[in-house]
């Protein structure tokens, strides 16, 4: 739409209808941040009349962000600064909305979800009526606000963008078409790689284009109303415009920071550089247009960058090695003959394409997965795995091999086979590539590590293992496994008796203590005593009194022969002998004092026991004799060297008993002789019976218990038996089985 030939005063007044219009239609989303750049482009039709396009681009990854505006103001100046004449202002309609592939620095990383980015654009006309001016017309587009999220330039969320062209006068002498640019830049880079990206512009006139970084353009506010800080400045306010102020160190020729910088290359628009820090990036585009040296405009394209961290779309990576200098380094010992490579994560090697390269002294190639590769030279292998997807994006994993030579192991020995003695290991071994770390020497018997040429005394026989370990600086390895037989005659020959003085009958165990000796070798011992004996350990009974010489010959199983005589060593002493008398005979409980006398000799020390119970130690022991029976007396005696000597000797200590009865009693109450009971000792008596008649015959007491008188009167509660003469008969048996039968008269008296 063109609004053209009007007066000034009309153009005024629809300025101010305009204004109040568009502030009664604004939805309020359309003061959303949300917009991140665009450009304004045109093309001469001649006579004055241009045809415009309006590129608007916006973020759309926030559903709450502003949408496009429906009908964008265009405002129309002549001249420039104070001089700057509002000569139009006009609407025209949102035409088309696309939604755009997210376009990135490297089309080979997968940058990360969410991004969304549209463009809007706006088609007008219009005719210059004082067309060839000599004062430039500038078109121009107002709006707030930019992503508040934008890092490079201060207060993002109330800083709007002016979208301009300026025709010049020298652009309008001859009819002169702007540049466009072809395509969109990247809007989307990877952190820390390579933007290597050509803004394209292009221009159907020929003319010369020169590319630079330039600063964009501030435009309108957060305030609601139409000035120059409005959401939508209506009428848009003049040139010059407002540039954004960039927050240090950025800067409007280095609006990014990278490692290298990024910038443009001004004759082909060309931008590199690695930007090195994550965030939003407002970034000025300029194509300056020049013909025979005049400058006869610029195009401006304001634009955000957004910089993320991507994932590749291909990766290689393997597994194992050292990771050094971005290079896999792998060792590999030459005994090892191969290696196994391998990567992390899975890859559709129907979908992708995958290959592995190694050269060195061999060359290795390989589109396996997991390749396994012979190798047979050692020195430095150098190569690559790479990974290549449908697209032809490709990512390479570089990998070293070394490969060393192992350590050879080699050793010889030296010992004397007939004599016992330390073993002599003589280390022979060869170094790989690198200097041993480790040494180790397993013995058999005995583990020694880090000696380069150990000796070794071997304390008991037989087949030795022997094998030797090394290990290099690389962690290369080499071993060898030999065997010794090891049956020397011991080099000095030690027994030990259990003990080497007794007394006969001594029996003792002898040990031999010589090392190297076991069951293989051959042992004879002569006792000195005529008796003789084979083995390791063995035992002999010395009987007689006497110094013995004890003779150890030992041969080994391969033929090594030794001996030797241990002179006295045995010392057979004469032994102790118990014996004692017995003072007294004819022992009974009324004979019953016992006297012990000590008859030993050759003693230290003597005990007495009397059928088991001890007595005290003296050499006349007199003893109360408290029992009869059998009894057994025991005498023990010892020896300085412990050697004990017994004697027991019996005694019968007989039971006596004396039995008697009296021949009168007196019954008469006076405490004295009132019954009739047998008098002596009768210890031990059984089946005692004592019955008592009168001389008619007839019983007047009887009894079984010996403790039991007879009083006087019948059966002993009866009336007093009349004074007189009675007859008594007693029957009883002896402790020792032999039975009496007494009988006799007892006479009462009153």
């Amino acid at each position: 739409m063109a609004l053209i030939n009007y007066e000034s005063a009309t153009i005024m007044n629809f300025k101010k209808a305009t204004q109040t219009i568009l502030l009664l239609i604004l939805p309020y989303w359309l003061f959303g941040a949300h917009i991140i750049g665009g450009e304004i482009t045109y093309t001469c039709q001649g006579g004055g009349d241009y045809d415009f396009v309006f590129n608007m681009y916006r973020d759309c990854s926030n559903p709450n962000a502003g949408f496009f505006d429906q009908e964008a103001i265009i405002g129309v100046y002549r001249g420039i600064g104070d001089d700057a004449e509002l000569v139009d202002v006009f609407t025209t309609e949102l035409l088309d909305v696309d939604n755009l592939l997210p376009t990135q620095s490297d089309p080979c990383a997968i940058p990360p979800p969410g991004f969304c980015t549209q463009v809007g654009t706006y088609n007008f006309s219009y005719t210059i009526d004082d067309w060839p001016s000599d004062e430039p017309y500038t078109f121009v587009y107002q709006r707030c606000c930019r992503n508040n999220t934008i890092s490079n330039i201060v207060s993002p969320e109330d800083t709007g963008i002016s979208f301009s062209t300026e025709i010049s006068s020298a652009s309008q002498d001859v009819c002169n078409s702007s540049p466009f640019f072809e395509g969109l830049p990247p809007t989307i880079i990877c952190a820390n790689q390579n933007i290597d990206e050509f803004v394209t512009a292009l221009d159907n006139d020929g003319d010369q284009l020169v590319y630079e970084f330039c600063a964009p353009f501030a435009g309108g506010g957060d305030t609601p109303n139409n000035g120059c800080f409005g959401i939508i400045p209506n009428p848009p306010c003049p040139p010059p415009f407002d540039e954004v102020l960039f927050i240090a160190p950025y800067t409007l020729s280095q609006p990014m920071l990278g490692d290298p910088v990024v910038e443009i290359e001004a004759s082909s628009g060309f931008i590199s550089g690695a930007p090195n820090f994550l965030g939003q990036f407002v970034i000025g585009i300029c194509v300056k247009e020049f013909r025979n040296g005049v400058l006869l405009g610029v195009t401006r394209r304001d634009i955000q960058f957004n910089v993320v961290l991507c994932e590749p779309a291909v990766v290689a990576e393997v597994i194992g090695g050292t990771l050094v200098n971005g290079i896999s380094e792998y060792d590999l010992c030459l005994d090892e003959e191969e290696i196994m490579f391998d990567f992390f994560g899975s890859i559709d090697t129907d979908q992708n394409e995958i290959g592995w390269f190694l050269d060195g002294p061999e060359e290795f190639v390989s589109q396996d997965e997991s390749p396994l590769f012979q190798v047979n030279l050692p020195g430095n292998y150098e190569g690559y795995f790479y990974v290549k997807d449908e697209n032809d994006c490709t990512d390479t994993a570089f990998i070293q091999l070394d490969v060393f030579n192992n350590p050879i192991a080699d050793f010889s020995y030296l010992y004397d086979s007939c004599v016992a003695g330390p073993v002599f290991f003589d280390n022979a071994s060869t170094l790989g590539d690198a200097p041993l770390s480790e040494i180790i020497w397993n013995l058999s018997d005995e583990t020694i590590d880090d000696q380069e040429s150990p000796s070794y005394f071997y304390t008991t026989p037989g087949s030795k293992d022997v094998r030797l370990v090394l290990v290099d600086e690389n962690g290369c390895t080499d071993s060898l496994q030999g065997n010794i037989l090891y049956q020397p005659a011991p080099a000095v020959i030690v027994v030990r008796p259990s003990v080497k003085e007794f007394c006969p009958p001594a029996e003792i165990e002898i040990d031999n203590l010589s090392f190297p000796v076991d069951s293989t070798y051959e042992v004879i011992w002569d006792f000195g005593d005529g008796n003789i004996d084979t083995g390791i350990v063995v035992q002999n009974i010395f009987e007689e009194v006497g110094l013995y010489d004890i003779s150890v010959n030992i041969t080994s199983p391969i033929g090594c022969k030794v001996d030797s005589v241990f002179e006295g060593l045995i010392n057979i002493q004469e032994p102790p002998v118990a014996d004692f008398e017995i003072i007294g005979s004819d022992f009974s409980n009324i004979n019953n004092i016992l006297v012990l006398e000590n008859q030993a000799t050759n003693y230290i020390g003597y005990q007495w026991y009397l059928d088991g119970v001890w007595l005290p130690s003296q050499d006349i022991l007199e003893y109360e004799l408290t029992d009869t029976g059998y009894t057994e007396i025991l005498m023990a005696v010892r020896h300085p060297l412990g050697c004990v000597d017994t004697i027991v000797r019996s005694i019968d200590v007989k039971p006596e008993n004396r039995v008697f009865f009296p021949n009168a009693f007196t019954p008469n109450g006076d405490s004295k002789h009132d019954e009739f009971l047998p008098k002596g000792v009768y210890l031990g008596l059984r089946d005692y019976k004592l019955e008592i008649y009168d001389r008619y015959g007839g019983l007047v007491f009887s009894t079984t218990d010996i403790r039991e008188g007879w009083n006087g009167s019948y059966q002993n509660n009866g009336n007093d038996v009349p004074i007189g003469v009675y007859q008594y008969f007693v029957h009883y048996t002896e402790p020792r089985g032999k039975k009496q039968n007494l009988q006799g008269s007892i006479t009462i008296i009153r």
